[in-house]
């Protein structure tokens, strides 16, 4: 990783995801 930002960015946006597919799994069920 040459950016600090980018590292978060990416994080944030893998967060992002994974409380996506838990809020649709337990909309879902």
């Amino acid at each position: 990783w040459d950016k600090i930002e980018d590292k978060y960015a990416v994080t944030s946006l893998a967060v992002a995801g994974v409380v996506a597919l838990v809020g649709a799994s337990g909309v879902i069920s």
